[in-house]
């Protein structure tokens, strides 16, 4: 007991003051090692307690979490939050569930104020929430993008007498 607190303690001090949220990796493979796990998967004995494991992840890891999650912006390039939240899920689910209705809200206001030469960087902001979010969230989502596109569309100019082509809407590829 003495040994796992002193260990407890030491992991609690590197989470808290070196552990990156952005760089997910080296924290999961902490705690599946701490787990016992490999991969995902229970391979032999926990190394502590799971009051213990539990424990750095509701008062260091989820918190972290949380704290990037408020200061998350979706046009930030360097920082996709989907690449670093969801491979969190099978350890903080529930807790991770509360976190969502601000991310939504984040990417929703993301997808209103979408430009059509802006559109690989909104595909690669999507593409890590498709295996996170429900199909209700995503459909939510597809209403902005499409509003989004129906005011491109809106843009192009016809005229049955002098057209050479309808121009494609530079959006379109961003819903493929």
């Amino acid at each position: 007991a003495l040994a796992e607190q002193l260990v407890v303690r030491k992991i609690q001090t590197c989470l808290t003051n070196e552990w990156d949220v952005k760089d997910a990796w080296p924290c999961i493979t902490l705690v599946e090692g701490l787990k016992g796990m490999e991969g995902g998967i229970q391979q032999r004995q926990a190394l502590i307690s799971q009051s213990s494991i539990d424990n750095l992840l509701n008062t260091i890891i989820f918190p972290k979490l949380s704290r990037a999650v408020e200061q998350w912006r979706p046009a930030d390039r360097q920082n996709r939050a989907g690449e670093w939240l969801g491979p969190w899920l099978p350890h903080l689910k529930a807790e991770l569930a509360s976190l969502m209705p601000s991310v939504r809200r984040k990417l929703s206001q993301s997808l209103d104020a979408w430009k059509p030469e802006h559109n690989a960087e909104q595909h690669d902001l999507l593409k890590p929430w498709l295996a996170i979010f429900d199909e209700k969230t995503l459909d939510s989502l597809s209403t902005h993008a499409a509003g989004r596109l129906a005011l491109q569309l809106r843009e192009i100019e016809i005229n049955p007498r002098n057209q050479a082509g309808l121009p494609t809407p530079r959006a379109i590829p961003a819903l493929s």
